[in-house]
């Protein structure tokens, strides 16, 4: 789940969110949905003043997890993107 600050099209959509990431004091459009988990209000500042925070989604199977993650750098099937980037919890 990624953003780019260059995506008026979908900055304009209700399911995205915009905003000054303060680490980089730039303006940026990231989608406000990760899996099931819509970010609250306080979430997205804490976000975006480059905090990590830990959140309840359900998984596609309807099992819920928790996972904490933080805005970052990643690369995703080849291509760069900036985003929620997920720590997922494994249990062994």
């Amino acid at each position: 789940m990624g953003f780019k600050p260059d995506l008026p099209d979908k900055a304009q959509s209700d399911d995205y969110v915009t905003g000054t990431f303060v680490p980089t004091k730039k303006q940026v459009s990231f989608k406000k949905q990760f899996g099931t988990h819509i970010f609250t209000s306080q979430e997205i500042k804490q976000l975006l003043q480059g905090e990590e925070i830990t959140i309840q989604a359900t998984s596609k199977n309807g099992k819920p997890y928790t996972v904490t993650g933080q805005f970052k750098n990643y690369i995703y099937k080849g291509k760069r993107h900036f985003g929620f980037k997920a720590k997922f919890n494994r249990k062994k």
